[in-house]
């Protein structure tokens, strides 16, 4: 091959290369959260690199609720202990759900309950006070913000779901029955 032609394919492989591996965006805290309100873990972790998530507490908190959900617990201790004061309902959210997943239900009763205070239409923050209250073994609270959740976002499964296991424990099994079959239509999987 001749050393000019061998010269245009070092190049042009150089270019491919370059073009193939386009670093990823860096995440701000409102991309960060729409990947992990959408149930996107393994992509937020991606794009989230450490150094970033130290960074800004609240990208730390993301971090850590992502490792949690892909069954890395003990690296998300971690960043699951990073305390701040919440700004917003969004990030009272995202900590109450972070003392959630570390076992600390009374905080989380509490920062969850602020954040479905401070923006009532948010779906996931009823879901999620839900999920600490159900923790607790309040039946009635976890279903009235479970139902909440449905009402405001009626095309997301695991509302169907989580309100359906409440029901069959308190042996409403008409209703029960009705959600899950709400849930299994919306993600047969």
């Amino acid at each position: 091959m001749p050393a000019q032609m061998k010269g245009q394919i070092d190049v042009s492989i150089a270019e491919h290369d370059r073009e193939a591996v386009e670093p990823l965006p860096v995440l701000d805290y409102a991309a960060a959260r729409v990947l992990q309100v959408a149930g996107r873990s393994r992509d937020l972790l991606r794009q989230l690199k450490p150094s970033a998530a130290g960074a800004d507490p609240r990208l730390g908190v993301l971090r850590g609720v992502a490792l949690a959900l892909t069954g890395r617990r003990n690296a998300a201790k971690r960043w699951l202990r990073i305390r701040f004061d919440p700004a917003s309902a969004a990030e009272a959210s995202d900590l109450g759900l972070a003392s959630l997943l570390l076992g600390d239900t009374g905080r989380a009763v509490t920062l969850l309950a602020s954040a479905v205070r401070d923006d009532p239409a948010d779906a996931v923050a009823h879901g999620r006070l839900a999920a600490a209250q159900l923790e607790r073994g309040e039946l009635a609270a976890a279903e009235r913000h479970y139902l909440e959740a449905v009402n405001r976002e009626p095309g997301r499964a695991e509302w169907h779901s989580n309100l359906a296991g409440i029901l069959a424990r308190q042996q409403r099994f008409e209703a029960a029955l009705e959600h899950y079959r709400q849930a299994l239509h919306l993600n047969p999987d």
